[in-house]
């Protein structure tokens, strides 16, 4: 029986079959009436049958394995439904060692992440589940949904919800050991698994325990990423290219007054002489000291059990059920070395100062090794509860959910600028009986271990979050009343849930010490209670044209104690399959995300935002609007401000309200009688969300206003005044300053945002029987991405992102690519106990989004990507071993130029090559 599974279903589902593609003669009474009812993501409703009316993906364990990953973040990132930028495996800069799901592009906060069905704690502040925490040898099955799903689970299901479903009746005990190494021979992974169960009369029972490693790569390691490499145009306009690297070098470059601190200078670490800076010689290659792959190693147990406590024909049935988990991640990043751009002015009394004026130096502390970032994340959740069912067919159940996350983390080495310009200044030096000497920055190996205990720190942080869960379900039907398709069924529902989050600094960053850290704390808390209705009507069955036509409404209202109004989202979907071989498929479906911990409470942070000034030489301009809104400033038309620089107040917002949604679906499934084996679907989505919670930048801001009539734009009203930033004012402008420059804008993040996405979702799978006596399964899964149009806040023209790549509107600083067009095609041959598949991975190509890419650049668009993944296995007895290879061919990464980050979409395409793995899994 499990040979018949694992050749007939897990292959299929390896390539992205859809549960939903069972033919509507599954729902025939024959078959009913042996089907175990289940519950289906996306509703509460028991069924005989796993048809869902809503687009679902379904990926059992062996198409799990048949992927190669030993992490689940791998697997679902490759997913066609899945684009944009997500935390993983291959960020090193900007991540905490967090790996997240991004259906459709729409951001990780928006895609739900659910365990048996149920919420986890998410990864402190920040609103969304770290996948690393899931241990993935218990995972039986990977349920994607890939509609609206607010009004069964709530908040965050806008783009989907990710369902992870663990092992139940298991019995016996499985050994698993995986080892993964790239062909240069770095980045090796391993995993191993026990996993033991046992059935009995009146439970089960089943315990997990995994361990996963994760080793580094180095950017220097790879030819594409060794060094950050610059374009150039020689004397005849001939493009080159060269490695580039940071001003901040080492020995450390120079600035001084005299050459009117626009050329740096440098004293040659070889002859000792001042000469100018040379870019492409003496910047300093960051990328050498940076990660490629950040390392990890994560433990976890995973235990779950049910016990039968009444079995009465009078009383119905009651069983109890627990479900735990306890997860430790240790993981780092590491990058180069600290530089001093906090501004240090070197005086002439340093010794190490040859070029006879005070002199500005940037410098990488190279002598520290770099930095390096180290978190210490465990993980806890207990889920228990009872369920049953009534004598008259009614289930119910009730449970408590708690889960916590906490992230004890150290950055190392990082910049005191007070100490350290105390290093560099003799008088001050001598001053602080603490001064271990004065550092010369402008010299090799001059920062000894005593400075580097005085002037660098080694912040603490923790970051944590809470998560209690109150949940009371009850579903049936109406008894005896049954409408011409079947009975109409029903599930109720109540939900009483408390988040809390905190992150937290030493007293070191809280007393704004440390270089480029806000210095401030975040708390938060919050209490939500939830009541949702569920119907579903089999308006008719099995007569002409109309082998099947179902309906189904679900609503739910959401009152948040820290939201001035609650929130209620309706879901309306339509099932007819017009004869057995064809089924239509349409849903409507309201979806909300309440603002989470981080988004509320984030500190406000006080800096300097660069701009570009809108009114500079406006005389000159050829905007009309432009120029008449910097003639109302008073303004000369020569003007020329005095600063690029102005006043931003940036952090959370405790006044947001919920993000709102909308989304359609539009899907047909054919399963033709005459073609056996053979399954096809088509579902069109449409997804609109308004209010969504982002940030501008100071250039948005500002652009956005003086491009508006008569300052019109809701923009403008972000423009702080002088009196707000403690300037003097212009009597002529309420925007800027005595000076005439803008004086300040706000950055806190609001409900500024727009998404409006469309596409197509398809997937064809076609199974052969006794093809050489075994089996042949073709299959096809993918997503064309018609249109994601982003406006980042009121006034801005919206950014078309399909088929470009650009920065992601999630992350915002990172670019992503967004491809028309996504699939994976499988090819699967397997034959009694042998078996082996080949998969294509193929992206359309993307060109940059940015339409002044041309010229001088060579990354103005992105060719095609395919990779090519092959695996094989052999069953012995109770043993299984398979050996496989990703990324057969080694494609490297796209070249993206002037990316500082590997010079290529590290978030997208694949950085660390080609992949060897085994696995041996032993069963008993």
């Amino acid at each position: 029986m499990f040979k018949k599974s694992r050749l007939a279903l897990s292959i299929a589902t390896a390539v992205g079959t859809i549960v939903s593609t069972v033919s509507p003669s599954a729902l025939a009474q024959e078959a009913a009436s042996t089907m175990e009812e289940v519950i289906v993501t996306g509703s509460r409703i028991k069924r005989s049958d796993i048809d869902s009316i809503s687009p679902i993906s379904v990926f059992d364990e062996a198409a799990l394995d048949a992927a190669g990953n030993t992490t689940l973040e791998r697997f679902l990132v490759n997913l066609p439904s899945v684009s944009g930028a997500d935390f993983g495996s291959g960020i090193n800069n900007g991540t905490a060692g967090w790996a997240t799901v991004s259906l459709r592009g729409l951001g990780p906060n928006r895609t739900l992440v659910l365990l048996n069905g149920n919420r986890m704690s998410s990864a402190g502040v920040n609103g969304f589940v770290d996948l690393n925490l899931i241990p993935s040898s218990v995972i039986e099955r990977v349920e994607v949904l890939r509609d609206g799903a607010s009004t069964t689970y709530g908040s965050d299901a806008i783009a989907g919800v990710v369902n992870l479903i663990t092992k139940t009746d298991f019995d016996g005990v499985e050994l698993e050991y995986q080892f993964d190494e790239t062909g240069e021979g770095d980045g090796q992974q391993k995993l191993a698994a026990i996993t033991f169960g046992k059935s009995f009369d009146r439970g089960n029972v089943l315990v997990n325990a995994q361990w996963q490693r994760r080793d580094e790569i180095w950017q220097g390691d790879r030819d594409f990423s060794a060094c950050p490499i610059r374009e150039g145009l020689d004397d005849n306009d001939h493009l080159y290219t060269y490695c580039g690297g940071s001003v901040a070098s080492y020995p450390g470059s120079a600035f001084v007054a005299s050459n009117g601190y626009s050329d740096g200078l440098i004293k040659d670490p070889v002859t000792g002489q001042v000469r100018v800076f040379d870019g492409e010689t003496d910047a300093f290659n960051f990328a050498a000291a940076s990660l490629m792959v950040t390392p990890q190693e994560v433990y976890s147990v995973f235990g779950q059990a049910n016990y039968d406590l009444i079995e009465s024909s009078a009383a119905g049935s009651v069983s109890g059920f627990v479900e735990t988990q306890f997860s430790n991640r240790t993981s780092s990043q590491l990058l180069a070395p600290e530089a001093t751009f906090w501004g240090s002015e070197v005086p002439v009394t340093n010794p190490g100062n040859v070029f006879g004026e005070p002199a500005y130096v940037y410098r990488r502390l190279v002598e520290t090794g770099g930095r390096r970032a180290v978190q210490d994340v465990d993980s806890y959740r207990i889920l228990s509860g009872l369920r049953g069912e009534f004598n008259n067919g009614w289930s119910w159940d009730l449970s408590y959910n708690y889960s916590k996350y906490k992230d004890n983390a150290q950055d190392k080495f990082r910049g005191m600028p007070e100490r350290m310009n105390i290093l560099i200044d003799p008088d001050l030096c001598a001053a602080d009986p603490a001064c271990p000497g004065v550092w010369d920055p402008f010299s090799r190996d001059t920062l000894t271990q005593e400075m580097q205990a005085y002037g660098l720190a080694n912040p603490l942080s923790t970051d944590q979050s809470r998560l209690r869960i109150l949940q009371s379900n009850l579903a049936g039907d109406f008894g005896g009343l049954e409408l011409p398709g079947g009975k109409p069924q029903w599930a109720i529902g109540y939900e009483h849930r408390s988040e809390e989050g905190s992150l937290s600094y030493d007293d070191n960053v809280l007393a704004g010490n440390v270089y480029n850290y806000a210095g401030a704390n975040t708390e938060a808390e919050y209490e939500v209670d939830e009541w949702y209705g569920e119907l579903r009507i089999p308006i008719l069955s099995g007569v002409p044209f109309a082998e099947v036509l179902t309906a189904e409404i679900s609503a739910r209202n959401s009152d948040y104690d820290n939201l001035e109004d609650d929130s209620t989202v309706w879901k309306y979907a339509l099932e007819w399959a017009p004869i057995r071989d064809v089924r239509l498929r349409y849903t409507y479906a309201e979806g909300f995300r309440a603002p989470n911990i981080g988004e509320i409470a984030s500190p406000e942070n006080q800096t300097a935002a660069s701009y570009r000034e809108p009114c500079q030489n406006w005389g000159a301009n050829t905007n009309a609007t432009v120029r008449a809104n910097c003639a109302a400033d008073g303004l000369s038309p020569t003007f020329s401000p005095s600063s690029d620089q102005a006043f931003s107040l940036s952090g959370g917002n405790p006044n947001l309200e919920p993000e709102e949604s909308e989304t359609q679906t539009y899907g047909v499934i054919w399963t033709p009688s005459f073609l056996e084996g053979f399954a096809a679907t088509l579902d069109w989505y449409d997804i609109q969300i308004d209010g969504a919670i982002g940030a501008l930048g100071v250039n948005d801001i500002v652009q956005g206003c003086y491009t508006s009539d008569n300052f019109s734009s809701p923009l403008c009203a972000l423009i702080l005044g002088p009196d707000a930033v403690g300037e003097n004012p212009n009597p002529n402008s309420p925007r800027r300053n005595v000076i005439s420059n803008i004086s300040g804008a706000d950055l806190r993040i609001g409900n500024l945002s727009t998404f409006e996405t469309q596409g197509l979702d398809f997937s064809t799978t076609y199974t052969f029987q006794n093809v050489f006596e075994g089996m042949l399964n073709l299959g096809l899964y993918g997503t064309y991405l018609d249109s994601y149009e982003y406006t980042s806040g009121p006034g801005i023209p919206a950014t078309e992102l399909s088929g470009y790549f650009g920065t992601d509107p999630y992350q915002g600083d990172v670019p992503a690519a967004f491809p028309e067009w996504k699939m994976n095609f499988t090819a699967s041959y397997s034959r009694n106990n042998w078996g082996g598949s080949y998969t294509v991975r193929w992206w359309s190509g993307v060109d940059d989004v940015d339409t002044t890419c041309k010229g001088a650049q060579v990354s103005c668009d992105i060719g095609d990507y395919d990779y090519h993944d092959v695996q094989g296995y052999y069953e012995w007895k109770n043993v299984t071993f398979t050996a496989g290879v990703r990324n057969l061919f080694d494609e490297d990464p796209p070249y993206v130029s002037n990316n500082g980050d590997m010079n290529t979409i590290n978030f997208n395409y694949d950085t660390a090559g080609r992949y060897y793995y085994t696995r041996v899994a032993l069963k008993f």
